[in-house]
């Protein structure tokens, strides 16, 4: 999205009689949420993001899977919440000050994510890529060298370890390793880890360096009391503080990062810039977005993603695909999103955002019986439940998992921190144990397949025709869509059969649940 698009939306408030106030704002933000989730429920227009989702993995996979050697893909995507949405709102006004309609890239661009493939690049396998690419060849160059390193510290680690592939690690009971020995490996391994590492990751510099000034000192102990040729005992090894496998496994993890990230732009890049792609691409309207730039973003506390944007139909979409080495560190290292609080109720300036982690008070099995209660708090499980996806290559074709409403619900707190799941976990319980509990009616997943020709076919159904027409309603109408789309015959036209969302599934009437004037809970 270009600047001057921006700038167009933006409101000149000095010539106003007033400024704008919050509650204007809040409503703002209210109808812009609403706007897109209106747009995201029509059954036709989540048919198609999944058949996006399909063609793009089941192409990426049949370009790749040979000299990579993939033994499969596994994607992620999702239609964000309300609450997420209104909230991306708020934030967007914060950002690019008073605008008549905030739509920004920041936005439009997360609406869905993850709609490429997640590939463990070349990790702990040996070079199979040739290339003229002066920097590719200088890169694998550079692998072989770190390869011919991680053999000869292998080596040095089978002396003293028996089994390193559980926790914890089982250790050699007897062992001619020396201290001198030991402590030196040890700082080799920490100091080429640390050479791998992007200085803005300071959060993970920071321990590799105390582990580093812990090594020399203890070396300088030793060889200070003439103790260098003795054993190293075996407190060493086991002490997570000294440990040379906790080390050498790290820079495993580690070594292989920059070709892999290059590797992985090129791919996406050559994805587009291949002519065999060119047709299908075309008719999906997908391409690399002209406005955006690919970027790697790295934050302190290690977590990293490859960012790629692409323009489809209605948005463009922020799509981040990660390296093994950089999903692990996001999964289990420091940058795990379990690291991360959950603030109950947030604020950015004055503005209240809603809540979309925490879960909702279940109602007592005297207030459930009441049909108000009982849908109103349906109604907040579907604001603050993103609609999830999951996607995998199987015998080359696309299985395309659909959660439900609960599961949703649930995996809002895969990953926050412990004592929330404990007590969103009490939560669901009850909430499971329940018979007349509203959430039982609807599906728990659905499961569909798709192969490049079911996308061909795709293309010449009537589904895909009416896509192109909500499309042109969403472009000439987006401060309204939702009004327009109501009124206009597309809302009666039921052409969807046997999709992945079945009709009715997840309508919600966001008219009566939402007052324009609500500023969000405190």
């Amino acid at each position: 999205m270009s600047n001057d698009f921006r700038e167009s939306m933006k409101v000149d408030i000095s010539s106003q009689d007033s400024e704008v106030s919050n509650v204007d704002i809040q409503a703002l933000a209210e109808k812009n949420a609403l706007n897109y989730t209106i747009l995201f429920n029509i059954p036709e227009v989540r048919e198609y993001f999944v058949y996006v989702a399909s063609a793009l993995t089941l192409v990426h996979y049949s370009q790749y899977r040979k000299s990579n050697e993939m033994p499969g893909l596994k994607v992620k995507f999702r239609f964000k919440s309300f609450n997420s949405l209104y909230n991306k709102s708020i934030e967007n006004y914060i950002k690019y000050g008073s605008v008549d309609f905030p739509i920004s890239d920041a936005f439009a661009m997360t609406m869905i994510t993850d709609v490429l493939p997640v590939v463990p690049t070349i990790t702990d396998t040996p070079v199979r890529y040739t290339s003229e690419d002066s920097r590719l060849k200088k890169l694998i160059d550079k692998k072989i060298e770190d390869d011919e390193f991680s053999k000869s510290m292998r080596s040095f680690k089978d002396r003293f370890v028996e089994d390193d592939s559980f926790e914890p690690i089982v250790y050699q009971s007897n062992t001619d390793v020396t201290q001198e020995e030991y402590y030196s490996n040890c700082l080799k391994v920490l100091n080429r880890t640390k050479s791998l590492i992007n200085p803005v990751e300071t959060e993970i510099i920071a321990p590799i360096e105390e582990s580093i000034l812990l090594i020399e000192n203890k070396l300088d102990v030793v060889r200070s009391l003439g103790t260098e040729k003795l054993i190293i005992p075996n407190s060493e090894l086991m002490d997570e503080s000294t440990s040379f496998a906790n080390f050498f496994r790290n820079y495993e993890r580690r070594k292989d990062r920059e070709l892999a990230i290059t590797l992985l732009t090129r791919e996406i890049k050559l994805l587009f810039q291949n002519p065999r792609n060119s047709d299908i691409f075309s008719k999906l309207g997908i391409k690399l977005s002209e406005d955006k730039k690919q970027k790697i973003k790295a934050k302190p506390n290690g977590y990293e993603s490859i960012f790629n944007y692409l323009d489809f139909l209605f948005l463009t979409v922020e799509n981040q695909t990660q390296t093994n080495g950089q999903y692990l560190q996001g999964k289990t290292g420091t940058a795990a999103h379990g690291q991360y609080k959950i603030t109950q109720a947030k604020k950015i300036g004055d503005f209240p955002l809603k809540e979309t982690h925490y879960p909702i008070p279940i109602p007592s099995p005297e207030q459930m019986a009441i049909p108000e209660i009982s849908e109103n708090f349906l109604q907040e499980v579907k604001n603050m439940s993103p609609r999830k996806y999951k996607l995998e290559i199987e015998r080359g074709r696309a299985v395309v998992i659909e959660n439900g409403l609960l599961d949703n619900y649930r995996l809002n707190f895969q990953e926050t921190t412990d004592s929330m799941t404990e007590l969103f976990n009490q939560y669901l319980s009850i909430l499971e144990s329940r018979t007349d509990s509203p959430l039982n009616k609807y599906p728990t997943k659905n499961i569909q397949y798709y192969t490049l020709a079911s996308v061909e076919n795709y293309l010449a159904s009537p589904n895909f025709e009416k896509v192109k027409k909500i499309h042109e309603l969403w472009t000439s109408h987006p401060k309204d869509f939702a009004e327009k789309y109501f009124s206009s015959q597309l809302s009666f036209d039921k052409t969807v059969e046997g999709t992945i969302n079945l009709p009715g599934q997840m309508q919600i009437d966001f008219f009566q649940s939402h007052d324009d004037n609500d500023g969000g809970r405190e």
